[in-house]
Parts: structure tokens; sequence; C-alpha cells
């Protein structure tokens, strides 16, 4: 059944579940991750915890990234809030107002070719290998409670905003590894239950949970779910492949394969808003002319309660004649996939 009502929408909608819970509710059993939430061990807190210098753990944290991740996502809780430092950094290193030569050549090797630092989630993910040297001298001073203090003689500015900025830089950066610290120290004498404390924490805090199950997502889950009820799918393994020209963009599963699709899907889980739900709606609708004189059906799963939120842009999807819209509701999902399986 093709959702035509968003009254009807909301009744079938799954609100805020993760793909690997989402994949428990549709198959009956936990997904068998191999979850590089497992480094989070007896080695990684007493590496941590024994560190006697910045320089030490920048070490450590250069040549283990992952644990490099864990450290920003348990303490500063985003890459957004790291991508904010390097743009203010790359501001102040294109006025020259950097004078300590060691910050100067890691911000000269993040760069790169490029015009500016990475100062957001996507852009530090892309390029973290040539940054992650600069990334691994932040966090390692924050560690130490002094990146702040660095900063202030690191930087030649003297104005009443910059001195704002380092306050808020130790807000953001120092108090919260201070927290981290005292956890740290509490566990010489309980590891084991602070180890499963900070590894589920891992799991849930801002994204973590994708993080550590290695990429495994909402089209992952749709995909398994077919191949599992007799329909041939392909996903996009690259948003950098090769789209036909005829089906105008890259969509994230095709029925049956990418190059004669009967039929093309777009995932579209949101647990929040965001400006991009627009665009993507926006996207969708003006492909249609171009899928339909091909016969080829657009179907979405729209999923998750930032489309509840967002009435107006879910609506203009629901009502749209020739866009069939559904859910991971599992009665939705076999309708669905009955509906697909009759098609073929």
């Amino acid at each position: 059944m093709c959702i035509k009502d968003f009254e009807v929408f909301v009744g079938l909608n799954t609100y805020f579940l993760s793909p690997p819970v989402l994949h428990e509710y549709l198959f009956g059993k936990s997904f068998d991750f191999q979850s590089s939430n497992n480094v989070i061990d007896i080695n990684f807190l007493q590496k941590i915890r024994n560190c006697q210098s910045a320089e030490q753990l920048e070490n450590i944290l250069r040549h283990n990234p992952i644990w490099l991740d864990i450290l920003i996502r348990l303490t500063v809780s985003s890459y957004e809030s790291l991508g904010r430092l390097l743009l203010l950094l790359d501001e102040k290193y294109k006025e020259k107002r950097i004078t300590n030569k060691a910050l100067n050549e890691k911000i000269r090797l993040c760069l790169g070719k490029g015009k500016q630092l990475p100062k957001d989630s996507q852009g530090i993910k892309n390029n973290f290998e040539k940054c992650k040297a600069l990334i691994s001298f932040l966090v390692s001073k924050a560690f130490f409670m002094n990146l702040s203090e660095f900063l202030r003689q690191a930087v030649s500015d003297s104005s009443d905003l910059w001195r704002y900025l380092l306050e808020e830089i130790t807000l953001r950066f120092e108090q919260p590894m201070e927290g981290f610290k005292i956890l740290l120290s509490a566990s010489k004498n309980r590891e084991e239950p602070i180890i499963r404390y900070l590894q589920e924490l891992y799991k849930l805090v801002s994204r973590g949970e994708q993080k550590a199950f290695e990429g495994y997502g909402y089209e992952n889950v749709l995909l398994e779910y077919f191949s599992a009820h007799g329909i041939m799918a392909e996903g996009t393994s690259s948003e950098k492949e090769k789209t036909p020209e005829d089906l105008c963009r890259n969509w994230d599963i095709y029925i049956p394969n990418k190059f004669q699709p009967r039929i093309v899907i777009e995932c579209m889980y949101n647990v929040t808003t965001s400006s991009g739900q627009t665009n993507k709606c926006k996207a969708i609708l003006e492909c249609l002319p171009r899928l339909n004189k091909k016969g080829i059906r657009v179907f979405v799963l729209m999923d998750g309660a930032g489309w509840i939120a967002r009435k107006s842009d879910a609506k203009k999807l629901i009502e749209e004649e020739k866009i069939c819209v559904f859910t991971f509701n599992k009665s939705n999902l076999k309708t669905i996939t009955e509906l697909i399986l009759t098609e073929s």
C-alpha cells in the first residue's frame, strides 16, 4: 500500500529507530555487526589513562584514528563543533596571525591543495587522512586542559572577541574532557563496567552508532529485506558512480538493477529536520517527468520523526500521484513488497 494520506503516514512512522534496531525489528534477531565499537577495551582505557603529556597522546591518536574518533564523540560530541574550531583557525591562518610553527605546519598539511580547512563533519571525514595530525594535535591539547591557553599564545590577536572565543573553547572542548578524565581515573578499580558504559555511550552519541557499525545504513536494511523476500535489487555503492542520464540523478536502490530499472527508490529516514529535506523533495519531483516517460516508477521510503515535523515537505511526496511513499512499519513494508513482486 502506497501511503497517500499524511495522518496514515504518521500512524505508520517508526520515529527514531536506528538501522541496527530496525534490523532486529524486521528480522527478529540482532545483526551480526563487525563493530569497531569493540576497540573500546582495556587497551584503549589504559593507554589513554596513562598518557603523561599532550605530545604522547597526540602520537597515539595519530596512529589510531578510531581512538581519535571515540575521544571526539565522547567529549566534543560532534564533528560539527570541531569543524567550527577549524573554520576559526583557517581565518587566523589566512590573516597570518598564527605564530606557532608546529600549528602552522599542521594547518598547511591539512589544507593541502585546498583553499580552506574542512568546516563541517563531511569535510572532516573527506579530508581525515591529511588532517588527522592537526585534529590529533588539537584534541590532545584539549585533553590536557591547555588548548585555550596554547591558542592564546599561538595566535597574535588581542581583541575582546578573541578573548571570549578562547573562553568558549574552554567550555566546549576542555571542560568535557575534564569529565571524561574523571571517568578514566575512576576506571582503575572497575574497568569492565566503565568499558561497557563507554561502549554504549559511543553507540548512542552524535550518530556514533552509525560509525560504530561501519556504515550500515537504512538502505542496507531495505536491501536485505528485499533480498530475504525474493526481490532483486541493487544499491548505489558510491555517490561518484556514473548514473545513466535518463535516471536524472543517483538513487539509493534500483529494482532489478541500475541500468535496466523498473523501480528506483530513495531512502529518506530523518530523525531530525533539515533544509536538505526540502531540497531532496524538490529534486525527486523534478525527476518525475523524465522517469515517467521511461516507464520507471519512483518509490520513496520516507520515515522518521523528522518528516512528521516537516509536514509540508512530507505532503508534497505523499500526495504526488506518481510517487509511492512507504515506511519501515512491518505491515506497510509487507504490502509494498507484495506490490513490487506483483509488478515484476
